[in-house]
């Protein structure tokens, strides 16, 4: 095969451009208000009037994560992905285009092959170490839960508590009156305050921490890919097996599905259908996921008026949500309706 006529996807990955350029680079260029690992700055994804996020260190990669909005935590592509809308093949196209490395053959034969850089930098991860108080379910709770089908007994197999406060490093925060902790994974939070207006989610969870990955059965029919826990909960309301990643705009590395897809007949992708600004970033990540591992994408209805599973079953109810599932599924859902 001529070089002409080569795929030009072949030498375009992310192994390939990181050793061209580094995270810092790629952070540097795509994120402006970034200068220096561990330093706070405002996000420019949100609304973000005191600093909260930061590029944190971890195995010699850098990730982004704001403590005020934690769906926000990507590795330096995600990060691309996110900001432009684009997916995951998409974002490397930019890159290699942006920084002139010339790996996509002859889609990029101009470039310079010369990356522009910002230098080596050395870098030590700075921890978030994470306290809470937990207190009693009271009526508030029972009110927020029950309106998604979620019973106490599920929060409190799933690890939810809910809290008064937390601490950071040593410093005490108090919590929103309807708070709660995600604790799955021993030493880790997850917070979640749903009635604040911003600061719904902050935490300290690594990437590889998968929710709702403890309550799965042994072998299934079926798994879904949700997009939160609150999802993933619903569904196990629905009798019907679930995980997530800890942010929507995560791809799901390939020991998690080759794990899933060895215990489950199916595994199928279920993420918000959310338009923002002609934009639609569950979606987008959905699509990239489908095909970068041949599974099938489950789009909420849009004549349903809602965005995830979750709101289905708050609006329309279990029936209607699991239908949904079952539409898809090649009848092998039972389900509990």
């Amino acid at each position: 095969m001529g070089i002409d006529k080569r795929d030009s996807n072949i030498i375009l990955s992310v192994d390939s451009i990181l050793e061209k350029v580094t995270d810092y680079d790629l952070f540097r260029f795509y994120c402006p208000p970034f200068k220096n690992v561990g330093k706070k700055f405002s996000s420019e994804l949100r609304e973000d009037p005191i600093p909260s996020a930061h590029i944190t260190a971890k195995n010699n990669r850098l990730r982004y994560i704001d403590y005020g909005y934690t769906e926000h935590r990507f590795d330096s592509i995600g990060y691309i992905q996110y900001k432009y809308n684009v997916s995951f093949r998409d974002a490397l196209r930019t890159i290699d285009s942006d920084f002139g490395l010339g790996l996509a053959g002859k889609n990029n034969r101009g470039a310079l092959n010369t990356p522009k850089t910002y230098g080596k930098m050395k870098f030590e991860k700075i921890p978030c170490l994470m306290q809470i108080r937990s207190r009693e379910f009271n009526l508030y709770d029972r009110l927020y839960w029950g309106d998604y089908c979620i019973s106490k007994e599920t929060l409190e197999a799933f690890g939810v508590k809910p809290i008064t406060h937390y601490w950071i490093n040593g410093t005490r925060y108090p919590a929103h009156k309807v708070a709660y902790a995600y604790c799955e994974h021993p030493g880790k939070y997850k917070l979640y305050s749903p009635l604040k207006q911003d600061g719904k989610w902050f935490g300290n969870m690594q990437v590889n921490h998968v929710q709702g990955i403890t309550m799965l059965p042994i072998f299934g029919n079926i798994c879904i890919l949700a997009s939160s826990l609150k999802d993933v909960m619903c569904l196990y309301e629905l009798g019907i097996p679930a995980v997530a990643m800890q942010s929507e705009s995560m791809m799901p590395p390939k020991k998690l599905v080759a794990f899933l897809k060895r215990k489950f007949d199916e595994v199928k992708v279920l993420y918000d259908n959310d338009f923002t600004k002609d934009t639609n970033p569950g979606q987008t990540m959905a699509l990239s996921i489908c095909k970068e591992y041949e599974l099938e994408n489950i789009c909420i209805p849009t004549e349903l008026g809602v965005k995830d599973i979750s709101d289905v079953m708050q609006v329309h109810g279990p029936i209607k949500a699991i239908s949904i599932i079952k539409w898809h599924s090649k009848g092998k859902v039972e389900g509990k309706e």
